[in-house]
């Protein structure tokens, strides 16, 4: 998508994975390179939506990604019990559950789904015009 809105793929490369850090950098650099194209307002209040919500997630990533997720197994009687537990850099233990990280990957993959649609609206809008002019 910033190839498109600078008509550069390399330097789009650049942009984002040389020149910006990681993570929630790499979506406020994109947000400035939205924000500063040629774009319609329309065009970039879609995309900004979908980064803005990709940033909000963006902390649920790291707290699966982060901390460690394993099986704590208690015991009452004679009766054993298992739950996934998440580990805080702190030592702390919360439940984990798998339907959480589920819920969490099809959250990105949406988002991920309307950046693809906005692109691919953006190059048949700009690049199929662009190159019929010459």
């Amino acid at each position: 998508m910033v190839a498109v809105l600078n008509g550069n793929l390399e330097a789009a490369r650049q942009h984002v994975f040389q020149t910006a850090g990681a993570g929630t950098e790499r979506l406020r650099r994109f947000d400035r390179i939205v924000g500063s194209s040629e774009l319609s307002a329309d065009e970039r209040r879609a995309i900004m939506a979908v980064t803005e919500r990709l940033r909000s997630l963006y902390s649920t990533r790291n707290d699966i990604v982060h901390s460690p997720i394993v099986m704590a197994y208690s015991v009452e009687g004679r009766r054993i019990s298992s739950r996934l537990t998440k580990i805080s850099r702190e030592g702390k233990q919360r439940d984990a559950s798998l339907t959480t990280i589920r819920k969490h990957a099809e959250d990105v993959g949406r988002c991920i789904g309307k950046m693809e649609e906005l692109a691919t609206e953006l190059v048949e809008k700009y690049l199929q015009d662009h190159d019929s002019d010459g």
